[in-house]
């Protein structure tokens, strides 16, 4: 059974995204498209949040911090 906030009907998009980003094919095959989708970092931070997440805060979850580059804090 496929992640059921995973819509593919007018291309591949996540409802835990608030913005129309296109989940990475990697997170399409692991999660969106499995049994396993319940280990998705998305969907997991999305019900930790309580709320879609902002395209800024899904592309923190895949792609690595910048060197040399403060955090913010929230």
């Amino acid at each position: 059974m496929a992640c059921p906030l995973f819509c593919e009907d007018k291309g591949a998009r996540c409802r835990a995204i608030s913005a129309d980003v296109v989940p990475t094919i990697h997170e399409r095959e692991r999660f969106c498209r499995s049994a396993d989708y319940g280990d998705c970092p998305t969907l997991r931070m999305m019900l930790r949040l309580r709320r879609p997440l902002s395209e800024d805060e899904y592309l923190a979850i895949y792609l690595p911090p910048v060197p040399g580059a403060s955090r913010q804090t929230r």
